[in-house]
């Protein structure tokens, strides 16, 4: 141990080293472990993670809800963000957790699992709390029996790791063309499955239902692949990639054009899936730009370095209690700009509650 002491932290603005107090060899580790990390994809995470947060918030207050921005902002967070997501985690699964033969995979993934299906307590009974819904009791939560609202995605996730932990040696297998047929065989399922006689809220977050909504893995299935191909083959796949998710957003704006409303979200049509593959090329390409010249946004590199699901979380139990216990009361007396200036306040109170947590949690890591 050096017992010489410097000032520390990894500030999410700056990146500088200052504020707390740390051994050299955890300054070191640290800095090792923030060179070590994909940038662009922890920045990319960090985007998804302030859309997201921002979207459940705009249902805490009363005219923004309803106005024609916010209503397109949401569709458009629902669009893209979980895909987006599930984008990211295939492509750090793949090098972290699939093409590895390291003892502690297991561990970690297992670690992974029971700290999602800590944020879906959290969030989920928070719900319940705050909303005080009567047909939702706690012991239907904690035994996955019923899912809270805005809890869905957590859900999925937790799935997810379980899933990898059971096939990750048989993904590890599969090349670029089975991964194709994969997602191609996905996006067939979900079409002809009848995902009607699905009423498990498990099975429904795995492959579908009509019951309630949900993330089902086998929709969404094709953006985790796509993750993993792109970070076992690089950028050769870059322009296929591109291709496709043209032609998958065209599809989706073809079928809006036409039919002049959404394609179907819960469950999720193959026209709404498709829908958010351009965006999520784009933003994949466009952070990757940004770190390749150096122009790394620290502020979302930081959200996205491991702190994501600390942000949901705070910001949907934060959701929660205020819409509970104060929209009642305040509706009355607001205006559209006090409403705005709420919102406003709401957003600055998650972000620096969360960034309170993170750092409180690296205090007691390092002592």
């Amino acid at each position: 141990m050096v017992t010489s002491f410097v000032p520390f932290i990894y500030a999410p603005f700056t990146g500088d080293i200052e504020i707390f107090i740390a051994t050299e060899n955890q300054v070191k580790y640290k800095m090792r472990e923030n060179q070590n990390r994909n940038h662009a994809i922890d920045m990319m995470k960090g985007w998804l993670a302030v859309l997201m947060t921002i979207s459940h918030l705009t249902y805490v207050t009363s005219y923004w809800t309803n106005h024609i921005f916010t209503k397109r902002f949401n569709a458009y967070v629902n669009l893209t963000t979980f895909s987006g997501f599930l984008f990211c985690f295939g492509y750090v699964c793949w090098s972290a957790y699939i093409d590895t033969d390291k003892k502690e995979v297991e561990k970690k993934l297992l670690h992974g699992a029971v700290k999602t299906l800590a944020a879906y307590y959290v969030s989920g009974i928070s719900y319940l709390i705050f909303y005080g819904k009567p047909s939702i009791d706690i012991l239907s939560v904690l035994l996955l029996q019923k899912i809270p609202s805005l809890s869905e995605f957590l859900l999925s996730f937790l799935l997810i790791y379980i899933i990898l932990l059971l096939s990750r040696k048989i993904l590890r297998r599969m090349n670029f063309f089975w991964m194709m047929i994969a997602s191609a065989g996905s996006l067939i399922l979900i079409h002809i499955f009848p995902v009607e006689i699905i009423v498990s809220p498990v099975m429904g977050n795995v492959i579908g239902t009509t019951a309630y909504s949900c993330f089902p893995i086998l929709g969404y299935l094709l953006f985790f692949l796509a993750g993993c191909s792109l970070s076992k083959y690089g950028n050769r796949l870059w322009v296929p990639f591109f291709g496709l998710s043209i032609w998958g957003t065209g599809l989706f704006i073809r079928y809006i054009m036409v039919t002049g409303t959404y394609p179907g979200r819960f469950p999720p049509t193959v026209h709404w899936i498709a829908g958010g593959m351009l965006p999520v090329c784009m933003y994949y390409f466009i952070f990757t730009l940004f770190d390749k010249i150096g122009m790394d946004i620290r502020f979302l590199e930081f959200l996205g370095g491991g702190h994501t699901l600390t942000l949901l979380v705070v910001g949907n139990v934060t959701s929660f209690a205020l819409r509970g216990l104060t929209q009642d009361r305040i509706q009355a007396y607001m205006t559209d700009a006090s409403d705005l200036l709420w919102f406003i306040l709401l957003i600055g109170l998650v972000f620096g509650v969360a960034y309170f947590l993170i750092l409180v949690n690296w205090v007691i890591k390092i002592n």
